[in-house]
């Protein structure tokens, strides 16, 4: 298996920013936003634990060895047609929605070699705005 060193995610809430956070700080990692997303972002910025969070966004023709989804159920859908222009061939995708069948739909949508199985478990933050 090839190492990962180009990790995307979809979903900058409490739970993605935890994983965010992490992220950037070992491999090349990017936000997969829209543009009313980013001004957004860049309008209200993450803070977390009082320090405002800056991240980098992830740019047409890019390509992610992996892409985690770390949306509401709500969003899920949207997330999913998000994330499409930077799957490429040896992409995984990693859903960290518990309780749903966000795997199934994943496996469906981008075939079920690209998916791994995930729960999420641990978390007590919130995200304010």
């Amino acid at each position: 298996m090839k190492k990962l060193q180009k990790v995307m995610l979809c979903g900058l809430g409490a739970i993605g920013t935890i994983y965010a956070l992490k992220l950037k700080e070992c491999c090349d990692f990017r936000v997969i936003a829209d543009k009313e997303r980013r001004l957004r972002y860049d309008k209200n910025p993450t803070i977390f634990n009082g320090e405002t969070c800056k991240f980098e966004y992830a740019e047409t023709g890019e390509k992610a060895d992996l892409i985690i989804i770390a949306t509401k159920n709500s969003g899920f859908l949207e997330a999913v047609k998000s994330i499409r222009p930077y799957v490429g061939g040896a992409t995984l995708i990693l859903s960290l929605l518990n309780g749903i069948d966000s795997e199934e739909v994943l496996k469906k949508e981008f075939g079920p070699e690209k998916v791994l199985d995930a729960y999420f478990v641990g978390h007590t933050s919130t995200r304010h705005g």
